[in-house]
């Protein structure tokens, strides 16, 4: 919390308060590579492309001129990477259940990304 203060005929008035929470990653859930493998693939949106892999049980993510970055789970169809908690990878599945692409959701704004590796 911060404190703005301002001295007025000669008197300390407070005109500011300042206060933000402190962010924790949520506790990442455990998964079998059944349940990852769905989602390795590439998706698109505009020029841009995000490549989700999965080495092991751990999985990354990478647009397209970016470098790599650590994804975990939150859910089953929810990813995030530790330490940027502003953002969240919401899978989207069809009627059948297949992975057709995801929503990388901030606190503003949505922007969809759709498969494009069929």
């Amino acid at each position: 919390m911060t404190e703005t203060w301002q001295r007025v005929d000669g008197e300390w008035r407070l005109r500011l308060v300042h206060t933000d929470r402190i962010r924790r990653n949520p506790p990442a859930i455990a998964l079998n590579p059944q349940d990852i493998d769905p989602w390795v693939g590439t998706y698109g949106n505009g020029d841009a492309t995000y490549r989700i892999e999965r080495h092991g049980l751990k999985i990354s993510g990478q647009r397209s001129g970016k470098q790599p970055e650590i994804l975990e789970a939150e859910a089953r169809d929810v990813l995030f990477q530790p330490d940027n908690l502003y953002v969240r990878k919401v899978l989207q599945r069809d009627a059948g259940g297949k992975v057709t692409g995801f929503m990388d959701r901030d606190e503003n704004s949505d922007r969809l990304w759709t498969r494009v590796d069929r």
